[in-house]
């Protein structure tokens, strides 16, 4: 059974807001900082301005999304007021030299609901009641008691936006618990990056005792990090670097370039890249480990890859946290293709993304 997401803790602090006396600022000015305003006006909740840390600043930025902009360190010292805080990272006792003018602090995952109804990748409770059985098929599929909390959790803190701080791991993509190697590895790492996952897999064949891999296939579709990538991996031997994205099928796409790791496919994209399919790539040879963070697009890249996985059973782990449909459509369609696979979750952030389906 999953956890009910406590909607009285979210609308007391609606209620806390509407009826404050001190002013109300937003901490932060990225894109979840413009959400949280954006619900508070909806909410008729009065938001006076943004303070922003003095490191992050322009010295010529005066207002932002039509409300003034202070230097946080500035501003705190002289005035009294409630602050919502509007990144994911911000930890207790952060601004304690303050303590005296800050009324009441309101972390984004204790009020993230402000927000998590506007950014892709939330799970409404409309979807959660239409997915509950698809939901409950996923949960009875894991081999584990720790897979299951951590979809629990993660389901949680997607509805909610309270974060399960003291519940994430480490080693992302290679946790020792889930994936073991074997000689004679063959990694197709799909949204390389810029190179940390091919890296990270060979310090992790190293722990478990195998001194050398079969062959490294790094795909990236971003130009900068692919030039970077390059030049990482350059002194590693048996690499195959590719400059593509992975689809279901060889084909041209646009994608937003220029977002560093969060770069994605798009009709409004501004470039065109060459996609390829993880089939054609590998020609009928086999794969032992395919990993998958590419920004939205795994399902149709397993698509892709469907005659390797039949043929092969390489190990598998997929990002399931940037689009809700994925939780319940990737496993599904893994499970089509072999049954025999176990599954495995893990949450490799406290702040309700990185998830990861690990199939072995």
């Amino acid at each position: 059974m999953f956890e009910i997401v406590p909607e009285n803790m979210i609308k007391t602090s609606i209620s806390e807001l509407k009826n404050a006396k001190e002013p109300i600022y937003i901490w932060g000015g990225a894109q979840c900082a413009r959400k949280i305003k954006g619900y508070c006006e909806r909410n008729e909740i009065e938001v006076k301005g943004f303070l922003i840390n003095r490191e992050y600043i322009k010295e010529d930025l005066k207002e932002l999304y039509g409300i003034p902009v202070y230097v946080l360190e500035d501003f705190l010292v002289h005035n009294k007021c409630i602050i919502i805080v509007a990144f994911a990272g911000y930890y207790e006792g952060q601004l304690k030299e303050y303590a005296g003018n800050i009324e009441k602090l309101y972390a984004l995952d204790f009020i993230g609901k402000l927000c998590l109804e506007e950014i892709d990748g939330t799970i409404t409770p409309e979807f959660y009641t239409k997915n509950k059985k698809n939901l409950e098929w996923l949960e009875n599929k894991l081999a584990d008691e720790k897979s299951k909390k951590a979809l629990n959790d993660y389901i949680f803190q997607k509805m909610s936006g309270i974060y399960r701080k003291d519940n994430y791991e480490l080693n992302q993509y290679f946790p020792d618990d889930v994936i073991h190697f074997q000689e004679q590895e063959i990694f197709v790492d799909c949204g390389a990056y810029q190179g940390e996952s091919a890296i990270d897999f060979i310090n992790h064949l190293e722990t478990q005792g195998i001194h050398s891999y079969k062959k490294i296939i790094s795909i990236e579709a971003e130009k900068s990090n692919f030039l970077r990538l390059e030049e990482h991996l350059k002194n590693y031997a048996n690499v195959e670097i590719i400059f593509a994205g992975v689809w279901n099928e060889t084909n041209i796409l646009r994608i937003n370039s220029g977002y560093g790791d969060n770069s994605s496919i798009s009709d409004k994209g501004t470039e065109c890249v060459e996609m390829k399919a993880i089939d054609d790539i590998l020609k009928g040879e086999a794969a032992t480990y395919i990993k998958m963070d590419i920004e939205g697009s795994e399902l149709h890249a397993l698509y892709g890859a469907a005659g390797t996985i039949k043929k092969y059973k390489p190990k598998l782990a997929i990002c399931i946290y940037h689009k809700p449909e994925d939780l319940i459509q990737i496993p599904q369609f893994i499970y089509q293709l072999r049954e025999d696979y176990q599954f495995y979750i893990r949450n490799h952030s406290p702040y309700g993304i990185e998830a990861v389906l690990y199939a072995i």
